[in-house]
């Protein structure tokens, strides 16, 4: 209560801040792609220079407040499952599928809040930020990111190391495609920038929580050791490319204490080609035991199975994802979204068991002044299990944003 308390305050006095600045923690949900973004980014903590920020005593202090609020009404012309974000592998396969339902909500709202200190070894921030998507679908503060960084020095709780900002579809959606990577753990990551401080070209080792979601039955899965994550990001005029590499260690253990280890891998390239005012982003991942990082397998043991011998397998699992982007004017755009998310299923694992998801988007989003925005998306999923059971669904959602910074 106190600390919802706070942020009310925040919130209130803000406009009466003098000097405006804000931070976007996760710049392609509020911009589009062609948006100017700083070095940040390789860790989706770009800056913008327009917005609230409250001077503290010491020179070069500023404690900053940024997000939104959003709305989103939406229509499922058949059941899917989560009636706040379109997540393919809670579409249902059986019962009733058909009949529609409608949903409002302010879940996907934001507030996030910077505090920059400066310091001879370079700025050092401290960030929170939130969304409301709260347990049982309650409106509750739900914490998205909190961390502190230095440099190229970041710790704490935030996105993954596999995560590509300058890629993730810009949908209106908040469940995001079925093949992308949108694991946010606790981690702590560093790197060397070689074009300087303010390029985002560079090397990139995370070492980051682990969690092994393994369907074994009666054994307990357990994670021997942290995932460990190398990424190389290239900024070019015509776009950029980033391919990123993760090494795992999977495992179980039984009533009697008998252990299985097994190891699991994946590569991810991720990118995007720039032409005028339009994109083209593109993301591929594969491995064996990544189930957790692809969104749509996160939640589903999909990272690991025993085989027919009985052994621990780790399976092997494919996300891709393909946003094309187009601007009509320059307050008017429109995305074309195509995701895919595959798992090669083992014996020991149930008829029920998650097999492919697959998701369609497109929407247009319309900039109203420089503070709001509303579009309309049309969004497609189809799920299919081991078994061959499959389900699909459609859904229709208006969504109305008010930022609080420019646009």
């Amino acid at each position: 209560m106190k600390s919802s308390a706070l942020l009310l305050v925040l919130l209130i006095g803000a406009p009466a801040f003098a000097d405006l600045a804000s931070l976007d923690p996760h710049p392609r949900e509020l911009n589009s792609r062609n948006v100017e973004t700083t070095a940040g980014d390789e860790y989706g903590l770009a800056q913008h220079e327009e917005a609230p920020s409250l001077l503290l005593g010491k020179a070069g202090e500023k404690l900053r407040l940024g997000g939104y609020i959003k709305v989103d009404t939406m229509y499922d012309f058949r059941p899917a499952g989560d009636p706040d974000r379109f997540i393919v592998n809670t579409i249902p396969t059986s019962g009733d599928t058909t009949g529609g339902s409608a949903e409002v909500s302010a879940h996907s709202s934001r507030i996030n809040l910077d505090l920059l200190v400066p310091s001879s070894e370079g700025q050092v921030r401290f960030h929170f930020d939130n969304d409301f998507f709260g347990q049982n679908g309650a409106t509750d503060i739900r914490v998205r990111q909190i961390y502190g960084a230095i440099g190229t020095l970041v710790m704490g709780y935030g996105w993954s190391a596999l995560y590509d900002a300058k890629t993730e579809a810009d949908v209106l959606d908040a469940g995001k495609a079925s093949g992308t990577v949108d694991t946010r753990q606790a981690s702590i990551r560093f790197g060397n920038r070689w074009k300087g401080p303010a390029s985002t070209d560079g090397v990139h080792f995370a070492i980051e929580h682990p969690e092994t979601q393994a369907q074994v039955g009666t054994e307990t899965p357990i994670s021997p050791a942290p995932d460990l994550i190398l990424a190389w990001r290239h900024e070019a005029a015509w776009g950029h490319f980033r391919p990123a590499v993760v090494l795992r260690r999977l495992g179980i253990i039984s009533s009697t204490a008998v252990r299985d280890v097994t190891q699991g891998w994946g590569t991810r390239l991720t990118g995007s080609f720039h032409w005028q005012l339009d994109s083209l982003a593109y993301e591929v991942f594969y491995g064996h035991g990544i189930g957790r990082y692809i969104r749509d397998m996160d939640g589903t043991n999909s990272d690991a199975a025993l085989g027919a011998d009985g052994t621990l397998e780790a399976l092997p699992a494919l996300g891709t994802v393909l946003t094309l982007q187009h601007h009509w004017t320059d307050v008017f755009r429109s995305n074309l979204t195509g995701s895919l998310s595959h798992l090669s299923n083992s014996a020991g694992q149930a008829g029920n068991a998650y097999h492919e998801g697959r998701y369609i988007s497109g929407n247009a989003i319309h900039k109203i002044g420089k503070f709001s925005e509303i579009g309309l998306e049309l969004i497609y999923g189809r799920l299919q299990l081991k078994d061959g059971s499959e389900g699909h669904s459609e859904r229709l959602q208006l969504s109305v944003r008010l930022d609080f910074a420019p646009l």
